[in-house]
This record gives structure tokens, sequence and C-alpha cells, in this order.
């Protein structure tokens, strides 16, 4: 079951008797895990996560992975396990920095013989108010793109990232379009989904968008 709620950015994943950390699609048999809940809850730019098990049988870690598109995820924590129990266990982390705007997230338990299983997909919607100060467009993109910019952002920093993962600089002269739009040059870029990033002189992120570049 997933819920979203728009005004806590709240997802949820309770398991039943399907597939999923407490039972196996091939043969109903009972894994490592048994999963009472996975949820996620985005406070600012944080995604605060919190999950239990009613059971564990050689349970080494859990990881913790994210996505902006709901199909290459990767790893941002690790939790250790319990091991073995058969008491109800409480697990929580956090995320700092999260993409703007509706991410997924999923959990992955291994064992410690190295067998894996993954909890279905949660969204989560972060809605960060500095990100409604800058605009990028149009999107999708084709050869170019403009930043309207209505704070100021000096020496700031601009990166694509892919979603495998790779991260590329955008060069662009923003000092003197401070409060201004500016273009951005993006025909060098293979089509296809990206996160465009900006981040300030003190290294925090201050804007995120999902960017398609046709």
């Amino acid at each position: 079951m997933l819920l979203i709620l728009q005004s806590k950015a709240f997802a949820q994943y309770n398991v039943g008797n399907g597939c999923g950390f407490a039972y196996s699609c091939a043969g109903e048999l009972p894994l490592p895990i048994e999963l009472l809940y996975f949820k996620a809850e985005c406070m600012q730019s944080n995604v605060n996560f919190k999950w239990a098990t009613a059971s564990e049988t050689n349970n080494n870690f859990f990881s913790l992975e994210r996505s902006f598109d709901g199909v290459y995820f990767e790893s941002f924590g690790v939790v250790a396990g319990a091991g073995n129990s058969s008491h109800t266990i409480h697990y929580s982390d956090t995320y700092k920095n999260a993409f703007n705007g509706i991410s997924y997230y999923r959990l992955k338990q291994t064992d410690f013989d190295g067998t894996y299983e993954y909890s279905n997909i949660i969204a989560v919607n972060c809605n960060d108010k500095t990100n409604r100060e800058i605009k990028i467009y149009p999107n999708p993109a084709q050869d170019m793109i403009s930043v309207n910019v209505d704070c100021p952002l000096k020496n700031a920093e601009f990166f694509l990232i892919s979603t495998t993962g790779v991260e590329f600089e955008l060069k662009t002269n923003v000092n003197a379009h401070t409060q201004d739009a500016f273009t951005i040059d993006v025909s060098g870029f293979s089509p296809g989904i990206y996160l465009f990033v900006i981040i300030n002189n003190n290294k925090e992120k201050v804007f995120t968008e999902k960017l398609i570049i046709k």
C-alpha cells in the first residue's frame, strides 16, 4: 500500500501476504526479514525514514536507495541489522538535501551470506521553498535552457546528474546575472532524464529539478 499525502509529503508501504520482505514470490517461503512498515516523510529538504521488523534471521544490514525517475537507484545510506531477532525492532535514518519534487526510495536488506531482497518503492514529494525563486525553461529542453534567478547566486556551481549517477559540471558566468535570466548550453548531452543542480559557494544545494533533454 502506498500513501502520498501532499500536505506532509508522506509515503508508506505496509507488507501483507504478497511479494516483499515477508514472503517469497516463488513459493510463499519466509524470508529473513518480516517488515512491518517502511515509510518516509519530507521535512523541509530532508527525508526522514522509519521502518520496523517483526522478526529477523541472519540479517546483516539495510541499504537505503534513491532515484529521481523510479528506474535507476543508488545507495546513500547503510544501517546495521540485528542479525537474529523474534521481537519488533524499529529503525530510522535521514537523507539530507533531497531532490526537489517527487523522488523514489526503496529499502534493500542483505543477509550475512550476501543474498538480498528489496521492499516496494515509495514516492516522496519534497517542495523546497527556495526553488520557487529559481525557474528553468524550457523543460523538456533541446539546445539551451534559461535560468531565471530572483535571489543572489554568487559563485554558484551548476551540474547535471544522469540517471546512472554521472555528474557533469555546467559552465556559465552567473556573477553577472545574480538577479536576472541567463542561458546554459545543453546541446552536447544525450537525450534522457537528468537532475539539474545548483550549489552555492558554501557547497550547499540550493536548487534541484528534473530536466528532460530531447
